[in-house]
């Protein structure tokens, strides 16, 4: 979905892969709900007398929440790394930073033990180098490619 404000990566942990599921849920749940539903008759008319229409255009509208809410479920992760209106906020070697995204001089991948997983790391202005996140979780290209943006 369109977010260009909001980037965030899901971790790769239960509580990750549980906010994804309830969002899952929640999403066939609003589109059981929104097929279902009795419309109002005057935006069936609007449409021409068609229900379809007006159908499709209350899907799209909840696919759009839909992915906001998602994103926000996913932001509210202790783990997560978000970016948000040119904001980064992480966490590494068990603290939070909220840093500007301009400050970031640099990111690059590399591998870290065990099991030579791959992480971003993103070296700030001031010289320190941070994991952001491991390359493989849900959202870390996008985040990257943002970020990236910044970099340079």
């Amino acid at each position: 979905m369109f977010r260009p404000w909001l980037r965030s990566a899901r971790p790769d942990d239960w509580a990750g892969k549980t906010v994804e599921a309830a969002a899952t849920l929640a999403l066939v749940i609003v589109i059981l709900a929104a097929l279902l539903a009795n419309l109002p008759d005057r935006w069936v008319a609007l449409a021409g007398g068609y229900e379809e229409p007006v159908r499709l255009a209350s899907l799209l509208v909840v696919l759009y929440l839909w992915g906001w809410a998602r994103a926000l479920a996913i932001a509210a992760l202790p783990r997560a790394p978000i970016l948000f209106f040119g904001r980064l906020s992480f966490r590494s070697r068990g603290r939070r930073y909220r840093v500007r995204a301009r400050d970031v001089a640099a990111i690059a991948v590399e591998a870290r033990d065990p099991d030579d997983q791959e992480v971003f790391v993103v070296e700030l202005r001031d010289g320190s180098l941070h994991d952001l996140c491991p390359v493989r979780w849900r959202g870390a290209g996008r985040l990257y490619r943002r970020l990236a943006r910044y970099v340079g």
